[in-house]
């Protein structure tokens, strides 16, 4: 492979919400070129987990095919 594929995602942030609805920032990623990305942060109670795509490596649409959370328990 010469470059990253275009619509592999670039720069994306990682926010949950919690239990009071508040929503963080867990997790940012700049200058990704990779299709498999393995995040660690701290531990966290959420009642929801989203992606924010901010650019992809060229295409116009970003494409996301599996998310996985585990927990540290």
């Amino acid at each position: 492979m010469r470059a990253a594929q275009p619509e592999t995602v670039r720069d994306y942030s990682v926010h949950v919400t919690d239990a009071k609805g508040e929503m963080k920032e867990v997790a940012a990623v700049r200058g990704n070129h990779q299709r498999l990305n393995r995040l660690r942060f701290e531990p966290v109670t959420a009642k929801s987990v989203r992606i924010h795509i901010n650019a992809t490596n060229g295409a116009d649409d970003a494409r996301i095919f599996e998310v996985r959370c585990y927990s540290a328990a």
